[in-house]
């Protein structure tokens, strides 16, 4: 793991990792480590997970502020279970079809135990046709848009909520936190991207159901599911703002199925080329972070990647992991290396530069939002000397390389 993170962090990526974990590395956390390392897992998702993989042999402090975590993302849950059930009849009454993305549409083919998942929305997909008249049912169970998404390019409609009085407090597992529910109308943004990908329109025709025991919903196929988590992963990836979890999300999927030989017969015969390639990309994300093992399939897939997109992995494969310490885009030389045009990389690349919009929020603008949006700013300013070094250095190292072999760890 890379140096340039602190050492609470990479320890607790490298116990983390599915082939040779290492949780003397958590043991060794100092008390003050500790904290920092909480504060971390939670803003990446991954406090419940570490709860799950090694709870029992943990200082005692920790296991008790994990077993309340573990507790109180059990009461929210069912309470998300309960807002699912309310919105899906509301649906089935206005005959609104939809499928279940990511959360807990995921069980069990994608990530761990379903309570040790933190999910903070219910994403839907319903078909552009139905969208109004399932706003208008979210509505009428008093849901409503939340102000700010106007400029941003997103998959979904403004993520609607409950208005009520909760306020923010630090705490990720807070019992009271709002449901939000985002509404899709398509499954990959080519228009913003600028990567065609195709056979999407295909998932929803390939849908059934999904879920566990007596809570069962509309969701994506198998082979799609991880077709759409990995191509959610790399969208975010590629705007700069990732999220460890669904690395480790991939990773878990990986690790559990490499034998599977008829799902990956299934995955090579059903997916475009275009499609499989993105995600051989995440794929190979997810086993430099958390060394999952990796099917044949895979392997050989990644082998015959191009050379430019295993360079970045040689150079900038820990760069997402980094930037919430060291400020970067190394995702931009990336996300440049999968265009096939010079108009389509020049519009990345100004958009990444100078991004023109502030994030959205609930309720009023307030100082703390203005402090936030402004430390956003600094943040670009911060990595924009360094990614143009980055660029010169990338692009001399393409110019200068032989093809390199697959950067599998």
């Amino acid at each position: 793991m890379t140096r340039r993170v602190p050492p609470h962090v990479s320890g607790a990526m490298r116990a983390l990792n599915l082939s040779c974990p290492r949780p003397e590395l958590l043991a060794a956390l100092t008390a003050a480590e500790w904290q920092d390392a909480l504060r971390w897992s939670d803003r990446a998702h991954l406090t419940l997970e570490i709860a799950r993989r090694f709870r029992g042999a943990l200082p005692a402090a920790v296991e008790e502020r994990l077993a309340s975590n573990l507790a109180n993302n059990a009461v929210r849950m069912g309470k998300l279970e309960r807002d699912f059930g309310e919105i899906e009849a509301a649906f089935q009454c206005e005959s609104v079809e939809f499928v279940v993305l990511k959360g807990f549409a995921h069980w069990p083919d994608v990530g761990g135990a379903s309570l040790c998942r933190a999910q903070y929305d219910i994403d839907l997909y319903c078909p552009p046709p139905q969208l109004a008249t399932a706003r208008r049912a979210l509505d009428r169970l008093g849901y409503r848009p939340i102000s700010g998404y106007e400029k941003v390019p997103i998959d979904h409609l403004p993520a609607m909520v409950r208005p009520s009085e909760w306020k923010w407090r630090g705490d990720y597992f807070d019992t009271e936190f709002p449901v939000m529910v985002d509404l899709h109308f398509r499954l990959w943004d080519a228009g913003t991207e600028r990567i065609r990908v195709k056979g999407t329109e295909a998932f929803w025709e390939r849908r059934t159901r999904g879920g566990r025991d007596a809570f069962c919903f509309p969701a994506l196929a198998s082979v799609d599911l991880i077709a759409y988590a990995s191509l959610h992963l790399l969208r975010h990836l590629l705007r700069g703002d990732l999220r460890p979890f669904h690395v480790y999300d991939i990773a878990w999927f990986l690790h559990t199925h490499a034998a599977d030989e008829k799902f990956w017969a299934q995955w090579e015969g059903t997916h475009d080329e275009s499609a499989r390639r993105l995600q051989l990309i995440v794929f190979l994300l997810a086993q430099n972070w958390f060394g999952c093992c990796l099917p044949e399939a895979v392997r050989s897939g990644i082998a015959i990647l191009p050379r430019s997109i295993q360079r970045w992995f040689e150079f900038y494969s820990s760069a997402p992991l980094e930037t919430e310490f060291h400020p970067n885009k190394s995702e931009l030389w990336l996300h440049l290396s999968l265009l096939e045009n010079a108009r389509d990389r020049g519009s990345v690349f100004l958009r990444r530069v100078m991004p023109s919009r502030l994030p959205p929020t609930v309720g009023a603008r307030s100082w703390p939002y203005w402090r936030r949006a402004f430390a956003r700013s600094l943040h670009h300013l911060r990595a924009l000397i360094p990614m143009c070094l980055e660029g010169l250095r990338f692009g001399f190292s393409l110019q200068n390389s032989k093809n390199s072999p697959p950067v599998i760890r």
